[in-house]
């Protein structure tokens, strides 16, 4: 701090000041900022938590996909307000793009602005994952719903692979054997793990695995309607698809609609993730409920744990929470041809 004051020509203070995000001259501001940047200033998240509970902050990266709806990221949001409210500390939400210089980037920047501890959405910790960079920052963070446990960092969520497999279990209980699945984003953890789960469910059940009733969706809505005409395009298209969320599960149902299938009597449908629109379509989706606003919740908890304890770092274990199987209108029995 000392050094960027010298290089500013101000005060420790007003170093500080602008750091805290406190009032100063605009050019004063402007010198200190251009002094952090030349120097690689990065203020200590721990010692800053330590100096002033009411100070701390904590970051919540997030990446916009076109054509997505918001719901998986609205559900992180909601818990990762409501525990900062509760726990009286400041929540700040930074966009990022999943590529390893940006992350980083976006992680020194929230150092910059005061963060003192930062949730990351899985895909953002498979690009941050092993980095020496992000681990000589100090920067405690821990992940959110990562598809599995991960190797060098915290994370919080369901065991995806068993979730999985239990809504396949669903379908098959309900005499369905060609079942077909959307894949999610290929960067994304999470889509492996259910796609594991899927086969692993098959496998158990003596299904044989069709690679011809799989499609990949990529967690979009607009990608996922492709992806469901060319699996009902077949010419022995699946009774029951399983996608691996709820927004491709939607798609699923407005290409099934158009073309006049009845759900689930012609195709039944299952989900994942419990989002709103799960509950808005018609008919309402079998699904798989992660507690997403809870997993943010705990991580913000967690976070400000590891930082009134005085550490940069955490060891990479894995909080499990339980996930549950929702039964709607979208799954049935296979009508007997």
């Amino acid at each position: 701090m000392r050094d960027v004051a010298e290089r500013a020509g101000v005060s420790s203070m007003t170093v500080s000041y602008v750091i805290n995000g406190r009032k100063v001259s605009e050019k004063n501001r402007a010198a200190v900022l251009a002094a952090i940047e030349a120097l690689g200033y990065a203020p200590n998240p721990v010692a800053r938590a330590l100096a002033s509970a009411s100070a701390v902050r904590i970051g919540l990266l997030y990446q916009e996909y076109e054509g997505r709806t918001h719901g998986y990221l609205g559900e992180l949001l909601v818990g990762a307000v409501r525990a900062s409210t509760d726990l009286g500390v400041q929540l700040v939400i930074h966009r990022c793009e999943t590529d390893p210089h940006a992350a980083s980037s976006s992680i020194r920047n929230l150092i910059r602005r005061g963060v003192n501890g930062v949730l990351l959405p899985a895909q953002f910790a498979h690009v941050l994952e092993g980095s020496t960079e992000f681990a000589t920052l100090g920067m405690p963070a821990i992940v959110l719903a990562p598809g599995g446990a991960t190797v060098s960092m915290p994370s919080i969520g369901i065991d995806d692979f068993e979730a999985a497999a239990a809504i396949t279990k669903l379908l098959i209980a309900q005499d369905h054997r060609r079942i077909g699945f959307l894949h999610g984003l290929a960067i994304h953890p999470a889509s492996r793990t259910r796609y594991l789960g899927f086969i692993s469910a098959l496998a158990e059940a003596g299904i044989r695995h069709d690679a011809e009733l799989v499609a990949r969706g990529n967690f979009v809505f607009k990608d996922a309607l492709p992806a469901a005409a060319e699996l009902l395009d077949r010419e022995d298209p699946p009774t029951a698809i399983f996608a691996a969320n709820d927004e491709m599960a939607a798609a699923l149902v407005s290409v099934a609609h158009r073309r006049g299938l009845r759900i689930p009597a012609d195709l039944a449908i299952a989900g994942f993730d419990d989002a709103p629109i799960a509950t808005q379509i018609w008919p309402t989706l079998t699904t798989v409920r992660q507690p997403l606003a809870e997993m943010a919740a705990r991580g913000v908890e967690y976070l400000l744990g590891a930082l009134n304890k005085g550490e940069k770092s955490r060891p990479p274990e894995h909080i499990e929470v339980p996930f549950q199987i929702i039964e709607r209108e979208s799954t049935g029995p296979r009508l007997a041809l």
